[in-house]
């Protein structure tokens, strides 16, 4: 049986809420440093209209539309050029990731990137953050092959600076840890942190997803006063962080209560699960990828408390999406923390 999440993959958030790139470029009134060598100027006021416009069809779920559009603009005469394209693309497949939406944000990562190839060189830092999230959303989707080869990509750019650096090794460590390789996916996580920390950014929402990154490779080394500590550390994090988006904490939620399962303290890993389906079910168009993982654990833990019946309904829930059976969700939760499987 294959099962790529939170054994195989280490159950690591990769949803990282990547600065979006008009910050890097800077859109008409703003004061940010552009980035890329290539494109110093701010981008046009129509170009600040078309990303608001995106935005606000991804907020109402119209994803389809939002890629009709920038594809009507691109080949309209006086439409957006590539580095609008690109740009917009990239901040709209931010938004997907984040809220649980993974192909679609692999879709439009990669509409960012292939605009961007069309004027940047292919080591330019404009292209970090669309491969990074391409790179990442296939990692969520279980495309490990795929995602390696985007990362590959990241690796070609140009990064001197901290606030590029740890996107790189954030990465890194997230597919290490799928390797089974965790001592040097710790290291790559922990020296991303200490990058964070050196361009001010060490109390926001992407270090609280390092941290709980870095809690589930101390779960899979039995290392548990760590995980607890730096899964504490993280909540603590994404409650003050403006940032912080609900499926951070759902993340996070699954992940503790994988570990209370660990540890056989199967109240409390139902009620973590529960929390952590709950919120996630409130988040709109949420897709099954995105929560098959956490459905099989809440199933185990029903079942481990003796609740036949409200696990039936989950295992019902995840039959419909597809390649499971009832086999496979009554796997122990401790059993999905394991080192995986020699390759």
């Amino acid at each position: 049986m294959n099962r790529e999440h939170l054994g195989e993959r280490g159950g690591f958030p990769m949803r990282f809420r990547l600065a979006l790139l008009y910050a890097l470029i800077g859109f008409p009134g703003g004061s940010a440093e552009p980035q890329s060598t290539a494109k110093t100027a701010p981008l046009s006021a129509e170009c600040a209209g078309l990303n608001q416009e995106a935005t606000e069809r991804i907020a109402q779920g119209r994803s389809a539309e939002v890629e009709r559009l920038l594809s009507l603009k691109v080949v309209n005469p006086g439409g957006a050029g590539p580095v609008c394209t690109g740009l917009v693309a990239n901040n709209i497949a931010a938004r997907l990731l984040i809220s649980g939406r993974l192909a679609d944000a692999e879709r439009m990562a990669l509409r960012s990137v292939r605009a961007f190839e069309t004027g940047f060189s292919s080591d330019d830092p404009v292209l970090l953050r669309p491969l990074q999230i391409l790179a990442a959303s296939r990692f969520e989707q279980g495309k490990i092959g795929e995602a390696r080869q985007a990362f590959r990509r990241m690796e070609a750019v140009q990064t001197t600076r901290p606030q590029d650096r740890w996107i790189v090794q954030g990465m890194a460590g997230a597919l290490l840890a799928a390797e089974g390789k965790l001592p040097e996916a710790e290291s790559e996580l922990v020296t991303a942190l200490e990058m964070l920390h050196q361009c001010g950014l060490g109390q926001s929402a992407d270090a609280g997803a390092l941290l709980a990154g870095l809690s589930t490779i101390y779960i899979r080394e039995r290392r548990i006063p760590e995980a607890l500590r730096l899964l504490d550390q993280a909540s603590a994090v994404f409650a003050d962080a403006a940032e912080a988006d609900p499926w951070d904490h759902v993340k996070l939620l699954h992940t503790r209560g994988a570990l209370h399962g660990r540890q056989g303290q199967w109240k409390e890993a139902e009620q973590d699960l529960a929390d952590a389906l709950a919120l996630a079910d409130r988040e709109s168009r949420v897709e099954p990828a995105a929560l098959r993982d956490m459905l099989m654990d809440y199933a185990k833990a029903l079942r481990k408390n003796h609740r036949r019946s409200e696990a039936q309904s989950i295992e019902r829930r995840l039959a419909t999406l597809g390649g499971y059976s009832q086999h496979s969700a009554v796997v122990d939760v401790s059993d999905l923390l394991a080192r995986p499987k020699a390759r």
